[in-house]
């Protein structure tokens, strides 16, 4: 057994700011992995504007690769597009080169779209964190593009690498018609619930949207807000603040009513979290679990999503959340807890001891440790 491990993890995207669930997730595992393993970590980065998130990420990790992917340079042809959008021939040599001057004990992937480079990887353990299956959420979106070659690419991934890493109980299951189950591993997604707690002085009675912007189904989860929702909340007078990263496309409506707050890349979410503050969320589409819902627990907000928003967190209906999974329902659902505050105390309530009791991130990543000590034995 290697006492202190050295481990090459890969990213296609940097892990820092921490404003979206990937991002939060890889930031969190990675801090685990260090506390009994040497990291060298490889990122890719898209713009120069990346480089304020790479210079603050560098004084977390002393060993830092970042390699450049410009947009319209050349991809890989063999690869499904989606893939390849995410793959770096500079991120390539940047691994050849550290293979050569410092081979790694062990490779880790953070997500599929690192599973380009596997080829580089003769004899060295290679773990999978799989954030969602990629070919999954295309095909729940309705899109079949590139769907069955991304099918194949990440079916066939799974079974080359030597342990694959699922966040939901259906991720793992789909994984398992392909390969062994006793080569995966299921390590939900988590909430640090000693940072996130519940506020003493709960604030306004309010609506919450919390998502990445550039990401197709939060901007359609939005658009179905305002459509079929916002009407009567704003007859209510009640304020909707939608938090979010990432460029907000074609959301520009938002900024037309004054009761709308947008709130974009703040650096803390937790004052606009509270008893009064009603979390929703809409998405009709999605894979893995949702961070913000465990958020949303740890702060003692209540909740109301679609059944697939919620989905892979161990929720039950009525005790620690609402579910609902069309418009007139949420709008319903959304109203009993404007009226009832009983209820939204009491939601606040179970969901916090739900994340305590399962969800802290030093429990859900706890078998870390022993996945990396079973594929180095």
């Amino acid at each position: 057994m290697i006492a202190r491990p050295k481990v090459l993890v890969i990213s296609p995207f940097i892990p820092y700011p921490l404003n979206s669930g990937s991002r939060i997730r890889t930031f969190e595992s990675l801090q685990r992995i260090s506390t009994f393993a040497d990291i060298t970590l490889a990122v890719i980065y898209y713009s120069y504007q990346d480089l304020p998130a790479l210079f603050e990420l560098n004084h977390q990790f002393d060993n830092l690769l970042a390699a450049r992917l410009a947009r319209g340079e050349p991809g890989y042809e063999h690869l499904p597009v989606s893939i390849s959008d995410f793959s770096s021939h500079h991120m390539e040599g940047a691994i050849i080169d550290t293979l050569t001057r410092a081979r790694p004990d062990l490779i880790h992937l953070n997500f599929a779209y690192a599973g380009s480079y596997t080829h580089l990887f003769h004899g060295i353990p290679v773990l999978l964190e799989e954030h969602n299956i990629e070919y999954d959420v295309v095909k729940r979106s309705g899109s079949h593009e590139d769907y069955e070659d991304l099918r194949d690419f990440e079916q066939d991934l799974w079974r080359s690498v030597d342990h694959c890493i699922a966040v939901t109980q259906r991720d793992f299951e789909m994984m398992a018609e392909t390969i062994p189950a006793q080569k995966i591993s299921l390590l939900p997604n988590g909430v640090d619930t000693h940072y996130f707690q519940p506020s003493p002085n709960p604030g306004e009675l309010k609506l919450i949207f919390i998502g990445t912007l550039d990401y197709p189904p939060n901007q359609q989860a939005i658009r179905n807000i305002w459509e079929f929702i916002w009407p009567n909340l704003r007859q209510q007078q009640i304020p909707w603040y939608i938090i979010g990263s990432g460029m907000p496309g074609d959301l520009d409506f938002v900024h037309s009513d004054p009761q709308i707050h947008f709130l974009h890349n703040i650096p803390d979410i937790r004052p606009y979290l509270d008893s009064n503050s009603i979390m929703v969320v809409p998405l009709q589409v999605g894979g893995g679990s949702r961070i913000k819902i465990l958020t949303a627990l740890a702060m003692g907000s209540p909740i109301v999503s679609t059944a697939i928003g919620c989905e892979g967190i161990d929720v039950t209906n009525e005790e620690h959340i609402l579910i609902a999974d069309d418009p007139q329902t949420m709008l319903t659902q959304i109203n009993r807890l404007c009226k009832d505050p009983l209820l939204r105390i009491l939601l606040s309530r179970s969901g916090r001891q739900l994340v305590e009791k399962h969800y802290d991130w030093g429990i859900v990543l706890e078998p870390l440790h022993s996945i990396y000590n079973n594929l180095l034995a």
